[in-house]
């Protein structure tokens, strides 16, 4: 059965839609980012891409080619209030959309985790309140039910609905997209055999900016806040592990 349609990352009927909107992707380069990233470049959006190193950086913004607007990249870990700050002054501009893309577990590794994304989505919707501006913030975080990954996804969850509640009175979204498997890369190869009721496991990175992009888009969701979109191609509803 095949899984993904051949130019699967490439993104129809969104053009123009997120135009000029100022989006921040933190971390873009790893799992989801990369296809976060494009959909928003293609949808019209001005993108800043946050990653640990450069390297990866520059990796990511070669491979996205002509966009209506070409997406930057600012290396950060965003581990401390200074980082955090200091993103804000790099990026120079007030932020629409914020899509915090966590590492697995909590912060011990490379990327930054669950509690630097809940403390970075904190300084950007102070951001938000001081300048009267309204804006939609969406966490990445998982299904997984046993582990490291499953206390992430949970805490991930329990800060979004957290922080949902306390931002309603200044109109500022706060939902979440919960990926199964992502896919190694962006031509949405498989990273698992087994087979859900959609096909395989893996989900296509680009699905995932997809679920991100609606979620953002004021035209399509404008009414939906504290909620979490799952998208694992049917799988958790036959494993049970999941």
């Amino acid at each position: 059965m095949a899984v993904f349609r051949k130019r699967a990352d490439r993104i129809r009927g969104v053009a123009g839609s997120l135009e000029s909107k100022v989006v921040l992707v933190a971390d873009g380069t790893h799992g989801a980012g990369p296809g976060i990233v494009r959909v928003f470049a293609e949808a019209g959006a001005v993108v800043t891409v946050v990653g640990a190193d450069s390297p990866k950086l520059d990796i990511q913004l070669g491979k996205l080619g002509s966009m209506p607007h070409q997406p930057t990249g600012v290396v950060s870990d965003t581990r401390t209030d200074t980082a955090r700050h200091q993103l804000l002054d790099d990026v120079g501009k007030t932020i629409d959309i914020l899509i915090l893309n966590p590492g697995h577990g909590f912060g011990d590794g490379p990327l930054p985790g669950p509690q630097d994304a809940v403390a970075l989505a904190a300084t950007i919707a102070q951001q938000m309140q001081d300048r009267g501006h309204t804006g939609s913030i969406i966490f990445v975080t998982g299904i997984a039910t046993e582990g490291e990954d499953a206390a992430a996804a949970a805490f991930l969850g329990a800060e979004m609905e957290r922080m949902a509640r306390k931002l309603t009175a200044n109109a500022i979204r706060v939902n979440a997209v919960a990926p199964g498997h992502v896919a190694a890369n962006r031509r949405g190869n498989p990273i698992a055999s087994r087979v859900s009721p959609l096909g395989h496991v893996s989900v296509h990175p680009v699905e995932v900016g997809k679920v991100a992009w609606f979620l953002a888009n004021d035209d399509l969701s404008s009414g939906i806040t504290g909620s979490t979109l799952t998208i694992d191609r049917g799988a958790s509803l036959l494993l049970p592990e999941w």
